[in-house]
């Protein structure tokens, strides 16, 4: 028996040598090809996740309360958490659900809506057992045309309690308490929107932010997000909105452009969502 020689062994050494020099260009180009992709379809999933949470909620806005901010790097709105009818002095629906005459069934003219007039009860077709959280800080809005007009169209809610047929001859609604205000519009729809939570969502270095405040606190037209806040999506290269808020007070559109890094690997993803503002 005999092995390899030292000359074969050396010629051996040399062909692996020239086939892995070879080869290594091929290997690294395969190897930067998959990790670009990898990186884009990451990249991509978490765009797509934080445009989904950000459309998701933007439908939640309060009408006529969605803004853009610093420069179009970021939004505020209030996020609605209800909403229903309120009961207005007159003639809803052809029947008389709200008039001064004995035997209307919502009988207490202070509780019945007329604008410009103060309250601090309103009658809604909604008893509010799903929906009432005594523990949070809610905000009833009525008539809001736009941001700037929201502090004229929002009270805070103290409490709903149902009617009862005893005292105003109906079942199966409520009376919203709140501190007393004079709002200066009606809805044309008669409705009312209970807001919970103030949104801000903007751009902090390579970071997209979510602030979320219970409360009208920080509704001021202003960016006020910072890195403390939880981030909605990292390796972003940058971010834009646009708004639209159509004619009157008919549906708008936010315009979303996310622009994302990892790596070599980029991505721009584009989102519009409609966002209704008909009181």
């Amino acid at each position: 028996m005999r092995g390899f020689t030292l000359i074969e062994l050396v010629t051996v050494m040399v062909l692996l040598g020239i086939v892995a020099i070879v080869l290594a260009p091929v290997i690294s180009a395969n190897m930067s090809t998959y990790s670009a992709a990898r990186n884009q379809v990451e990249l991509t999933a978490r765009g797509r996740l934080a445009l989904e949470r950000l459309a998701r909620e933007v439908r939640h806005a309060v009408p006529n309360t969605l803004r853009v901010v610093a420069d179009g790097r970021g939004i505020e709105f209030l996020r609605s958490r209800h909403g229903g009818r309120y009961v207005s002095e007159g003639d809803p629906n052809g029947s008389d659900w709200c008039l001064k005459i004995p035997g209307a069934a919502f009988s207490q003219a202070a509780r019945c809506f007329v604008a410009g007039e103060p309250r601090s009860e309103l009658y809604v077709l909604d008893d509010g057992s799903d929906w009432w959280e005594a523990e949070r800080r809610l905000y009833l809005v009525i008539g809001n045309a736009s941001p700037d007009d929201l502090g004229a169209s929002t009270a805070e809610l103290q409490k709903l309690t149902a009617t009862t047929a005893v005292v105003d001859g109906v079942e199966g609604a409520g009376v919203l308490h709140f501190t007393q205000t004079a709002f200066l519009i009606g809805s044309p729809g008669r409705h009312f929107f209970i807001a919970d939570d103030f949104i801000e969502v903007g751009v902090s270095g390579d970071r997209l932010h979510w602030r979320q405040q219970n409360g009208v606190g920080e509704y001021n037209g202003s960016g006020d997000w910072d890195g403390a806040d939880p981030i909605l999506v990292d390796g972003l290269r940058n971010a834009t909105f646009s708004y639209s808020p159509g004619i009157g007070q008919g549906n708008g559109v936010l315009s979303i452009e996310l622009e994302l890094k990892q790596g070599a690997a980029q991505v721009v993803l584009y989102q519009n969502v409609q966002v209704r503002n008909a009181m």
